[in-house]
C-alpha cells in the first residue's frame, strides 16, 4: 500500500510485512508491528525518552507515548507506546512513527491483508466452499466415510459460534489461510469450550476432536494439494509396500524403519518408480503419504514406520523420536536426554543434522528449529535462492570460511545470519538446487562448501 496516503478504507485489515532498507518485519498484529518498527528505527536513529514523549498524533489528542502504564499501552524503553487503536488508526499511527523518524515513504513497503470477517459474503462463501471441499477429501482419504466427513463439517456450525465469541475478525474456521494463526484460535476455542461445557464432557471432546481433524488438514494442506496431482496406481502401492518390507527384512531392527532411510533407498535405487510420487520427495510428505496409504498394515510413530505396535527402538532411534517431539533443540539437550535414558550418545552430530534437515532448520552450530516454526516466507525464499545462485555463478562454490555476502541476504525475523543458518536453509529449503559438503566431521568446527547441483 502507498504509505504517503492517509486512506479511510482499511478497517478490516491486518499487517503482514513491513520492509525498509535492511529492515524486514513480519507479523499479523498491529501492536507488534508498531513496536517492532519503532524498535528497528530507534536502533538506527535513537531518540531520547523526552523526544518520544513529545510526539503527538496529528489526527487525535490521544497520547502516543506515556510515562505511566495504561490499558493497551506496551512498554518501550522506560516508557509506554499506545497501541489502543482500530485497524485504521493503527495504520495511521505507524505512518506517524515513520514520519517522525524521517523515513522515505516512497521506499518503505507495508503489505496488509483483510480479515475474513471483513470480506464480502460472496468472497467468504467462495473460499469457504474451497476449504470444506478439500477438507472433506482429506477426511475421506484418512479413512472417514462420506457420511462421517459431512457430520464433522456440519459440527463446525457450533464450533464457529464459539469462535465468534473470541473474535469478530476471525469468525469461521474454514477461512484461515495461515496455520499458526489457526492454531492460536484453535487453542483459544478449546479453552472456551472447557469453560462453557464444563459439565458436558462429550461436548468438550467433540470440539477438541473436530478441531484436531481440521488441524491435520491445515498443517498438511500443501501435502493434500500435492496428493491431488499424483496418479498412484494399485501397482505403485504394491511396489512401495514391497520396498518397505524389503527394508524391514534387511534392517538390524527389523520391526522399525526410519522414513529417511526409505526415502534415500528410493532415490538411490528406484528413481523411475519414485517419479510417480515426485511431488512428495521429502521426509515429511513421504511419511504422511505412507501413513495414509498403509495405515491398516503398519503402525506409525514419526519418523518411524513400525511393523508391530510395541516395536522396540534402538538408542539412535529413541533419540530421533525424541527430536521429533521438540520444537527446537541444542546438542546439549540431546546429551542430557541420552544421560537420562542411559543410552549411548551420538557419535556424529553432523550426520544427524543432515538426516533431519527436511524437517528441521539448523540455525547455530549446535541448534536446530522445527521447519514448521521457522517463518521463511516465499518472498524471502526467492531472494535467498536468487542471491546464492548469482554468487555461485559469478564466483564459484561458496566456502563458508571466507563467505562475506550475508548483508545481501534477506533479513529473517528473530535470526542473525551465520554460516550455520546459511547451510541450514540450503539443506532444508533448497536441497534440489544446492549441495552442501562438510569440510570435516566435527559439527562444532566444520566449514561448508555450497555448490549448485
Amino acid at each position: 500500500m502507498n504509505l504517503k496516503n492517509r486512506s479511510l478504507g482499511f478497517e478490516s485489515f491486518a499487517p503482514f510485512l513491513f520492509e525498509y532498507q535492511d529492515i524486514s518485519i513480519q507479523t499479523g498484529s498491529w501492536g507488534n508491528m508498531a513496536l517492532e518498527i519503532l524498535t528497528a528505527l530507534d536502533n538506527k536513529h535513537p531518540k531520547s525518552e523526552e523526544e518520544l514523549l513529545n510526539i503527538r498524533y496529528n489526527w487525535s489528542k490521544s497520547l502516543v507515548f506515556s510515562k505511566t502504564k495504561s490499558s493497551n499501552f506496551i512498554p518501550y524503553k522506560n516508557i509506554f507506546l499506545n497501541v489502543n487503536h482500530t485497524s485504521l488508526h493503527s495504520l495511521w499511527s505507524i505512518q506517524q512513527l515513520l514520519t517522525e523518524y524521517d523515513v522515505d515513504l516512497d521506499k518503505a513497503r507495508l503489505l496488509i491483508f483483510r480479515h475474513p470477517g471483513g470480506e464480502a459474503p460472496i468472497v467468504r462463501e467462495y473460499f469457504r466452499n474451497l476449504t470444506t471441499s478439500s477438507f472433506r477429501s482429506a477426511l475421506i482419504l484418512n479413512g472417514k466415510s462420506e457420511k462421517s466427513a459431512d457430520i464433522i463439517i456440519n459440527n463446525f456450525k457450533t464450533i464457529n459460534e464459539l469462535l465468534r465469541e473470541i473474535s469478530k475478525a476471525y469468525d469461521d474456521f474454514f477461512l484461515f489461510d495461515d496455520y499458526y494463526r489457526f492454531t492460536s484460535y484453535k487453542d483459544k476455542t478449546i479453552e472456551l469450550s472447557e469453560k462453557k461445557f464444563f459439565n458436558k464432557p462429550k461436548h468438550r471432546i467433540a470440539v477438541m476432536k473436530n478441531l484436531e481433524y481440521l488441524n491435520d488438514f491445515y498443517r498438511y494442506r500443501n501435502f493434500y494439494q500435492k496428493l491431488e496431482l499424483i496418479n498412484f496406481t494399485d501397482n505403485n502401492k504394491s511396489f512401495l509396500l514391497n520396498v518397505i518390507n524389503e527394508l524391514f527384512d534387511k534392517s538390524e531392527m527389523n520391526n522399525v524403519l526410519n522414513i529417511s532411510r526409505l526415502r534415500v533407498h528410493l532415490i538411490l535405487k528406484y528413481q523411475k518408480e519414485l517419479a510417480s510420487i515426485k511431488e512428495l520427495n521429502n521426509n515429511d510428505d513421504l511419511f504422511k503419504f505412507v501413513e495414509i496409504t498403509y495405515k491398516n498394515i503398519f503402525f506409525f510413530n514419526k519418523p518411524f514406520i513400525l511393523r508391530e505396535k510395541q516395536s522396540k527402538l534402538s538408542g539412535k532411534e529413541l533419540i530421533e523420536k525424541h527430536v521429533y517431539n521438540l520444537d527446537d533443540f541444542r546438542v546439549s539437550d540431546l546429551q542430557e536426554f541420552c544421560e537420562s535414558m542411559q543410552i549411548n550418545g551420538i557419535s556424529n552430530y553432523s550426520q544427524i543434522f543432515q538426516e533431519i534437515s527436511d524437517d528441521f532448520v539448523q540455525i547455530e552450530f549446535d541448534r536446530m528449529v522445527k521447519k514448521d516454526l521457522f517463518h521463511f516466507n516465499s518472498h524471502d525464499m526467492l531472494l535467498f535462492k536468487k542471491e546464492i545462485g548469482y554468487y555461485i555463478a559469478s564466483f564459484g562454490a561458496i566456502n563458508t570460511k571466507s563467505y562475506k555476502g550475508y548483508l545481501k541476504l534477506p533479513k529473517i525475523s528473530n535470526y542473525e545470519w551465520n554460516k550455520y543458518l546459511l547451510v541450514g536453509i540450503c539443506r532444508t529449503y533448497f536441497s534440489d538446487t544446492f549441495s552442501v559438503e562438510n569440510t570435516e566431521n566435527r559439527y562444532d568446527t566444520t566449514d561448508y562448501i555450497i555448490k549448485t547441483k
